[in-house]
């Protein structure tokens, strides 16, 4: 059977296409439950689908969606907002979806340092999961140098007269003191 690209994709055979060998003068398509179909090579083309729908209105950024692009951390956005904006598109998110994200990255920042320069995920990954209505846990502080014993004994009593913790007791075991010290460290 010989017909052009058009009348292919016009029948819907372009779905079932299950090989396709080039043969002098054009193709030759094979079509499941379908005989084989040439189509000569000044009619090939693919043709843009017609669709009988009318166009939706094409959904337009934000500029929460652009403040948001912008607060996320640089290195895990991409580059280019392209892929996040499709993404948001496909998820049917807001311009209140990206203002709680704007405070949800800028707040992950302040409270999780390490989440933004190194933990946080792909940007993409971030709308997929839904990160932003996800708690924010706080990291830990950093342990103040009055509160690092030392695990070395032999630097422990000048540790100790350094941060103004009392001497040991006469005859008081390194575990002793070990203990007392602990003991003053948390009351501090």
């Amino acid at each position: 059977m010989i017909m052009n690209a058009s009348q292919l994709y016009a029948m819907a055979l372009h779905e079932r296409i299950g090989g396709v060998m080039r043969v002098p003068g054009g193709w030759l398509y094979f079509i499941k439950e379908h005989p084989p179909v040439f189509v000569p090579l000044n009619n090939e083309f693919k043709p843009k689908k017609v669709s009988d729908k009318p166009k939706a209105n094409k959904p337009t950024k934000p500029g929460s969606f652009t403040q948001f692009f912008d607060v996320y951390p640089p290195n895990k956005k991409g580059g280019r907002d392209i892929s996040a904006w499709d993404k948001a598109k496909r998820l049917n998110l807001g311009g209140a979806d990206f203002a709680l994200m704007y405070i949800d990255v800028t707040e992950r920042r302040k409270l999780t340092p390490s989440w933004y320069e190194t933990y946080a995920p792909g940007i993409t990954k971030y709308l997929d999961d839904s990160i932003w209505l996800t708690p924010i846990i706080k990291e830990k502080e950093a342990i103040p140098d009055h509160a690092k014993i030392p695990k070395d004994d032999a630097k422990l009593e000048s540790w100790a007269e350094q941060h103004g913790y009392p001497a040991p007791g006469k005859g008081q075991s390194y575990n002793d003191y070990r203990h007392t010290l602990t003991t003053k460290v948390r009351d501090r």
